[in-house]
Parts: C-alpha cells; sequence; structure tokens
C-alpha cells in the first residue's frame, strides 16, 4: 500500500523514505501538478513474501 493509503506520513527522503525502508518496501515518487508540495509519495509493496 502507499503511503498514504496506509495511513503512514512520508518524511520525503530520497531515495527512500524512512516509512518505506522500515516496511521493507518499494519507494516511489510521483510528481504533482496542482498547488503545494512538488513531490508526493507513491509507495509501493511489490515484495514476494516466502
Amino acid at each position: 500500500l502507499p503511503c498514504r493509503k496506509a495511513k503512514m506520513r512520508c518524511d520525503g527522503a530520497d531515495p527512500i523514505c524512512s516509512t518505506c525502508l522500515r516496511r521493507d518496501v518499494i519507494c516511489q515518487y510521483t510528481t504533482r501538478k496542482t498547488r503545494g508540495q512538488g513531490k508526493r509519495c507513491a509507495c509501493f509493496s511489490d515484495i514476494l513474501f516466502y
């Protein structure tokens, strides 16, 4: 789940936010075209669980 959907705050660290690092998920940022923050965290949990 993305940080936003998981209701977890993204600190915006680059290349990986601390939330994704702690959750061991892939962290990707998307740029916003609207007013406000310049980038938004879209963290994907495309991890294979064994």
